[in-house]
């Protein structure tokens, strides 16, 4: 995750570090809610598709290929519920830490549950992981990227010349 501010008043610290402590399992699971859907239609299709297939057999792949999916999830998350680090009555740090942390993912696990209705968000995301560090990897992060943006409205709130980038529509 890159931590920086993306949106006008991006500035609780706080909630930015527990995203980015939450990042790698964030990250798993954005790949694991999509290939899910995709294993799913496939079964009821009984297409066997090879995509699939490969999917199933990840473990492990370079997180970098979801790192802009998750940092456009996670600036959305901050730009919907961020309460400017205040802290609830009779709360210390280290509760309001735990209760970021489970707000996020939280929002998370309901934005993705929202997400995976979209047939072309869960095959691009497959495809990052699939196709990792290739043309065809690339292609399809720039596919989930427009989409969140899309998604999330960014553009109305997003700093124009800021981390989160404008994709260009994917050619396919």
């Amino acid at each position: 995750m890159i931590v920086c501010r993306v949106f006008e008043n991006d500035g609780n610290e706080a909630l930015k570090d527990v995203q980015h402590g939450e990042y790698m399992r964030s990250v798993g699971s954005i790949f694991r809610a999509a290939r899910a859907v995709l294993a799913q239609a496939d079964a009821i299709i009984g297409s066997d598709l090879l995509i699939v297939e490969r999917s199933r057999q990840v473990r492990t792949f370079d997180h970098r290929v979801l790192q802009d999916a998750h940092d456009i999830l996670a600036a959305a998350f901050r730009h919907e519920a961020d309460d400017g680090g205040q802290l609830i009555l009779g709360e210390d740090a280290q509760a309001q830490l735990l209760r970021y942390r489970n707000q996020w993912l939280q929002w998370l696990d309901g934005k993705l549950q929202d997400l995976v209705r979209y047939p072309q968000f869960v095959r691009s995301v497959v495809e990052c992981v699939i196709f990792q560090n290739t043309e065809m990897g690339y292609m399809a992060e720039n596919r989930v990227g427009d989409i969140l943006l899309t998604h999330f409205s960014a553009g109305d709130w997003a700093f124009p010349d800021g981390y989160l980038k404008t994709y260009q529509p994917a050619r396919a």
